[in-house]
């Protein structure tokens, strides 16, 4: 009779115990597709905008933060340094010299070890080589398979003329990417963003009204 009770309680869905709830909630959470909704991130379309790959990785500003922790260069010698040699730094000293423990460093090493590679390299040849043989619509495919993510909301700012050129030239039709309105430079630097736009600088109801309609 308990067996039959139990049975009729999994079939039509309550969860008999505290164990039970937790596997459910770890099924449901892992397998649920996700929508990031905050990403900073670009579609393919928008070329060298899209920053991948091992370098763009390890130069994250979090990473830059933790390193000057960690290392005896100053802030105005690292600016110099190209590409390349901020994410060679970078990698030697939280990485290499220094075991990585924090969030972004240890998001690194997950996805290290999401795609394959061994996170116990010494140098950085074998993770470029790894990026240089996929393009980025491909990577993109692999990372958000991986990542369970069905739909990437961008972060779009209407006032960059390098993604403004964009979307004028280019057709966007990346369908897992949605696009969303940046407007810092509109609120914070009005003065600035209407001399470009070529608006009065006064806030009257006209140059209200234009901004509104170029929106």
């Amino acid at each position: 009779m308990l067996d039959t009770m139990e049975n009729e309680k999994r079939e039509s869905g309550i969860v008999a115990d505290s164990a039970d709830l937790r596997s459910v909630v770890e099924k449901v959470v892992s397998e649920t597709p996700v929508i990031d909704i905050h990403t900073h991130l670009f579609a393919p379309e928008f070329g060298s905008m899209s920053l991948y790959g091992i370098d763009d990785l390890l130069t994250y500003h979090y990473l830059v933060a933790e390193l000057f922790r960690f290392s005896s260069i100053k802030p105005a010698e690292f600016w110099q340094l190209g590409k390349t040699e901020k994410a060679d730094l970078i990698w030697s000293t939280l990485f290499v010299e220094n075991t990585p423990l924090s969030e972004a460093a240890l998001g690194v090493i997950t996805v290290l070890n999401e795609l394959g590679l061994d996170p116990n390299c010494e140098n950085l040849d074998e993770f470029r080589g790894f990026f240089r043989s996929q393009t980025l619509s491909s990577l993109t495919e692999i990372v958000m398979k991986k990542a369970n993510v069905s739909r990437i909301v961008m972060t779009n700012d209407p006032f960059d003329e390098e993604e403004t050129t964009v979307w004028q030239t280019r057709r966007v039709n990346y369908k897992q990417f949605a696009a969303a309105l940046r407007l810092d430079r509109l609120l914070n630097d009005w003065e600035t963003t209407a001399q470009k736009e070529n608006w009065s600088p006064s806030l009257d109801q006209k140059t209200i009204s234009i901004a509104r309609s170029f929106l």
